[in-house]
Order: C-alpha cells, then structure tokens, then sequence
C-alpha cells in the first residue's frame, strides 16, 4: 500500500491527514497551530513524531504563489522547496501547490450533495473550465481546465479596478488598496465599522444581519454586490463555462443571503442590455459546503499524476 501525507498550510495554522492514494480515502484530519519559528523541516518532524503510519509521498498545499518548485509565504518567513524535501526525507515523491491550486483540484469528485446553487441551476456546460473563488481572510482564486489542469492566480493582490467597488469616502476611510480588502471578511468588518464605529468580526456582522440589524443588513447587501460584480468582471475574463463555484467559511455562513437576496437578478445579471448578457446568463454559480478542500484537492492531484 502506497501512502501520502497531505500538509494544508495557512497563515496560522496547518492541516495534516494520511491517505491511501488508491482508495482515495483520508484518515483522521489534524489541526496544529503554525509557530513563528516554524520551518517546513520542524512542521515535518513534528508530524512525523505524531502519526504512526509511514508514507511515500507528500503533496503540500502553501499559501503563497509557486514559482518553479518553491514557494514563499506571503506573510511569514517560510520557504518550501520541493526536491530539498524530497532528499532529506527520502521520498518517492514530493509535490507542492499553492493553496489554490489544490482547492481547484478538489473540484474533480465534490459530491452533489455538497453543492448549493445559487445562480443559473442546470444550465448546459459550454467549455470546460471552471472558476474557483473564497473570499475569506484574504480572496483565493483558481481555475480548473478539462478536468485536469489547475492553475492558481494572484488575482486577490491587484489594485485594478479597485475604486469601481468602493466610494472615494469609504476608500479614504479603510485605506483599501488591493481587491482583497474590499473582498474579504475584514472588508465586512471595516464596512461595518464606518457605519457604526464598533469593531466586530464579519461572523459577528452576519449573525446582526441574519438577526435584521438595519447597518448589518447593509454592509452584507453592499458586500454581496461587490462580489456579485466582480465575478460578472471575471466570468467575461476567464469564460467559466463549467460554473463559479464559492468556497470558504466565509461564503457558507452568506448562504442564506446568497439564497434569499436579489443577487441573481439585480446584482449578477443586472445588465440585460450588455452585449455580453449571454454569457452571465449561463454562467453557473454554487457554493460548495465541504471543509478541508485543499487537502483533498492534494490526494486528488497526486492520483492524477501517478495515473500519467
């Protein structure tokens, strides 16, 4: 029997599980706290004093770009270089993935019961492409190409077309710089605050929302159409002909307003008189409500290779 171990790793924590590679089954997911001495060699030696069954292979999921065969956090001094970890714990096989990547691969066997649409329900597929997004602490956006190729993206980090989502006032006020500040939960808290002056976490805004407050109710309805434009921007750019598909804690606890509120009809399809109304027409949008995707996005990546 051929194992892996799949490593998640965030901004403060990691995710660890072994799999069986020919099941396609994951053991017992752990969660540890990443420290700020951390190296990828102590989070690895530390798994390894851990868990008690041996493994071949290990597929990481990082978040920050990959350039070649490494990648550097974006908000901490870790560095992951595939073949030096590959030698010092003798593998068969070392992989590494930005966190998007894998999320983009886990999108090869989420079940249907796992899927919540929200927008243009059994539309016919026109390509093969799918587009992945979770705004959450920051914006995580991938595609996935004929069932096979993912490729993450640095879209979060862009400043064009920013002030297209925020009024000059807010802008002043929240300092927003990139579109992941206006697409994020801290969006949802630095909105709530310029109406209010009280510092709550986005959870505890949604919940005021779900309870009817009238400035929760707002920030959640701005920030729906927000996001609802600019996934009309990147469905002309990318053509996601497969579907949208919004993932994240975030998003799942938005459900409800994703579902009831008229994000369909005046928000993502507000411009019936754009010449590209057709392709928002069939461009369907589902929630996925499954945790710990990037961890199966690396079984199912490692499965892909081997197969090839």
């Amino acid at each position: 029997m051929e194992n892996s171990l799949l490593v998640d790793i965030g901004g403060t924590n990691f995710r660890y599980a072994i799999a069986d590679n020919k099941s396609k089954l994951i053991s017992k997911i752990e969660k540890k706290k990443l420290k700020n001495s951390e190296t990828i060699d102590s989070l690895i030696d530390q798994i390894l004093k851990i868990t008690p069954v041996e493994f071949n292979n290990i597929v990481l999921s990082v978040a920050g770009p990959k350039l070649y065969d490494s990648i550097e956090m974006t908000n901490r001094n870790l560095i992951i270089d595939r073949e030096d970890i590959k030698a010092k714990y003798k593998l068969s096989q070392c992989y590494i993935l930005n966190d998007w990547e894998a999320v983009a691969y886990s999108h090869l066997n989420v079940k249907e019961e796992n899927l919540f649409n929200v927008i243009n329900k059994n539309k016919q597929p026109y390509n093969n492409c799918i587009l992945c997004i979770g705004p959450g602490t920051g914006l995580g956006v991938s595609l996935l190409f004929d069932h096979k190729v993912a490729h993450a993206t640095e879209i979060g980090n862009i400043n064009f077309g920013i002030k297209d989502l925020v009024d000059d006032d807010f802008y002043s006020f929240s300092k927003f710089r990139k579109i992941e500040d206006v697409l994020s939960g801290s969006a949802i808290s630095k909105f709530y605050m310029y109406l209010t002056k009280k510092n709550l976490t986005s959870e505890e805004v949604i919940r005021l929302a779900e309870e009817k407050e009238i400035e929760a109710l707002e920030v959640v309805s701005d920030f729906l159409k927000k996001l609802a434009y600019f996934l009309a921007q990147l469905s002309l750019i990318y053509l996601p002909g497969k579907g949208i598909y919004l993932s994240g804690s975030l998003v799942r606890s938005l459900r409800y307003f994703l579902e009831t509120t008229d994000f369909k009809k005046n928000y993502f399809l507000s411009n019936k008189n754009s010449p590209q109304y057709k392709i928002l027409e069939n461009t369907v949008i589902n929630i996925v409500d499954q945790e710990h995707l990037a961890l199966y996005g690396c079984l199912n990546y490692i499965n892909l290779v081997q197969k090839a």
